[in-house]
């Protein structure tokens, strides 16, 4: 498995569809990742996030929150991406 870094991200927002995280790999390759998918796989590593995350009642919320905190979401998407192997990350990518 390698490390993967991520070039940039942006953020998705929508109240009638997921919300999503835009990321763009250092190899080009495009992912969308649910914003749940992420905050309750990262609630495993951070209790901090946990509770601070249980105050807000939808995803969306808590990203503008931390946003406006300068969270570090280039960081934490990394280590999001770790649990992934090289075969799921080709089947979850796009160019």
């Amino acid at each position: 498995m390698n490390q993967r870094t991520i070039k940039s991200f942006g953020f998705y927002f929508t109240k009638s569809e997921e919300s999503l995280f835009l990321i763009k790999l250092d190899n080009n390759r495009r992912m969308e990742i649910p914003m749940w998918s992420f905050y309750i796989y990262m609630s495993a590593f951070d209790e901090n996030l946990t509770y601070y995350g249980g105050k807000f009642p939808e995803w969306e919320e808590l990203t503008e929150d931390l946003i406006s905190l300068n969270y570090d979401f280039k960081t934490n998407l990394e280590i999001y991406l770790q649990q992934f192997t090289d075969e799921q990350i080709k089947d979850f990518t796009f160019i």
